[in-house]
């Protein structure tokens, strides 16, 4: 399986739980690659499924996409910070900040960067950081590196409001209105013939990350 960090520590452990518990006989082989690196796992045949976040993802007639999920984008900055409470919250507001973003590899990184290229804010961007997992985001946007815009896990956003330790000095918003949201996609090569614990594992997955 070919799939994110953020993935792997949050929404992949219950399914994965009840996977091992079904099949134990079966070896589980996780290639941990941002969203991009990992689809290209698949579509080259070195992984038997992908889960990953997608936005605008061009279709391929050899891959079966199954949609279980989205990430909202979110704005990650420090407490007390006045963008917290700007009514309205605007693009120009966000692109005067220094920026702590995701990396260039990554598909919510080329959404930002489209999203302020649309309105011709772009060219205005302060980028103090890029960071390739949320971790290392959260913990130099707490440092005063600047803000961060990034799509993030809803079961990251629940334990932060449940005061997760992982999380203090940091606050978050909803951008989804300026951003919208990162689709979470379980993919698989289209098959005649597929075996029993590859459907079984996809089913899995798919049914707990749309019940969560």
């Amino acid at each position: 399986m070919a799939t994110k960090a953020s993935l792997l520590l949050h929404e992949l452990q219950k399914p994965l739980e009840i996977y091992r518990k079904r099949f134990p006989e079966v070896e589980l082989s996780f290639i941990d690659r941002p969203s991009v690196m990992a689809r290209k796992y698949l579509e080259d045949g070195e992984a038997d499924v992908a889960i990953i976040g997608q936005i605008d993802a061009p279709k391929q007639p050899r891959i079966e996409v199954t949609p279980v999920t989205a990430y909202p984008f979110v704005l990650v900055c420090p407490v007390g910070h006045p963008l917290l409470e700007a009514k309205p919250l605007k693009l120009t507001g966000l692109i005067k900040q220094p920026l702590v973003l995701p990396g260039k590899g990554a598909n919510s990184r080329r959404h930002i960067q489209d999203v302020f290229e649309a309105a011709a804010l772009w060219q205005k961007a302060n980028i103090a950081l890029t960071a390739s997992t949320f971790d290392i985001v959260v913990g130099y946007v707490r440092m005063g590196f600047g803000i961060s815009i990034t799509s993030v896990s809803p079961m990251i956003l629940k334990e932060a409001a449940q005061g997760h330790s992982s999380y203090r000095g940091v606050a978050f918003r909803d951008l989804s209105k300026l951003f919208g949201r990162e689709e979470v996609v379980v993919l698989h090569r289209k098959a005649k013939v597929e075996l029993p614990h590859h459907v079984a594992f996809r089913e899995i997955v798919a049914g707990a990350l749309r019940n969560d």
